[in-house]
């Protein structure tokens, strides 16, 4: 089960690729197989992790939320697809993200290393043979780490904000589906209320919570036809919990890396890009590109 989950990553790619008008490019629109890399391409996807290990490293911090590119996005005003929490335990770098079980509408939490956050992307740049790859990362206050790290740790704490239904293009605001970068932001909201003496304990106080900080989540293009061939033709694709206004103006409201990067961001006491090693700060944007090399 674990293996076809594995080769399943990258049905959100081919879902948002139909969602943004690529109908006619997908050959297998409900399919989960990935493309299959070659024993080269797999040592290159380990010595990208390797690099990306080292690059963490020399951020000198214990909980950092990083973003991923691999995906076409840029002309939608996205660069970031998936955002997870990378934290470092006994020396290693444990990846905690939400990710989609396909072939289903149905999302599940995983704890895995480094190898398994690129090896995807790398698949998929394959696929567009391409080979750019590019990562954005925020590193929060001090103690705002404390408790993330404390509660990532916790398995019944990491399930608190988790909803198993879900949807690449889940609303930010909405409490019956969820995407991977909603469940990233709404747990950092648990332990960002924390610092502030509020307690969170479930998607609707995060939420609550996320409202009363003025999180802007993205607007997505997509016209109405778009929207319901994703809905008809993606398993992982539901327009439930959107607004019908949006809806009919052609537009869908999302978390992306990028929303979930700025909001962190713009927290005064996350930490500035001009201090930290090997980082860049993104033009018009609230946080930093990380540079491997």
């Amino acid at each position: 089960m674990g293996q076809i989950i594995e080769r399943c990553k990258l049905l959100l790619v081919v879902g948002m690729a139909l969602l943004l008008g690529a109908c006619s490019t997908v050959v297998a629109e409900n399919s989960c197989g990935a493309t299959e890399l070659t024993p080269i391409e797999m040592q290159q996807t380990f010595v990208l992790g390797k690099d990306l290990e080292a690059a963490l490293n020399r951020l000198n911090n214990d909980v950092i939320i990083l973003a991923r590119s691999g995906q076409d996005l840029d002309k939608y005003g996205i660069r970031y697809s998936h955002a997870a929490f990378m934290v470092k335990e006994r020396n290693n770098w444990q990846v905690y993200h939400l990710l989609n079980e396909c072939p289903s509408s149905l999302g599940g939490l995983y704890q895995e290393g480094l190898g398994n956050f690129v090896q995807p992307v790398m698949a998929n740049l394959k696929l567009k043979n391409s080979t750019e790859l590019t990562f954005g990362y925020v590193i929060p206050s001090k103690q705002i780490q404390a408790h993330l790290k404390q509660l990532l740790q916790d398995p019944n704490a990491r399930k608190r904000v988790f909803e198993r239904e879900y949807s690449a293009v889940a609303n930010p605001y909405n409490l019956v589906n969820q995407n991977s970068n909603g469940w990233v932001l709404e747990f950092y909201a648990m332990a960002e209320a924390k610092t502030k003496g509020q307690t969170t304990t479930n998607r609707e106080e995060a939420q609550a919570w996320l409202k009363s900080q003025d999180y802007q989540g993205t607007e997505l293009p997509a016209s109405i036809l778009k929207q319901r061939l994703a809905a008809i033709a993606v398993g992982n694709v539901s327009l439930k919990g959107h607004d019908r206004a949006d809806r009919y103006q052609g537009k869908l409201l999302i978390n992306s890396g990028d929303s979930v990067l700025n909001y962190i961001g713009k927290n005064p006491q996350t930490l500035k890009c001009a201090n930290l090693p090997n980082s860049s700060a993104a033009q018009n944007a609230s946080y930093c590109h990380l540079e491997l090399r």
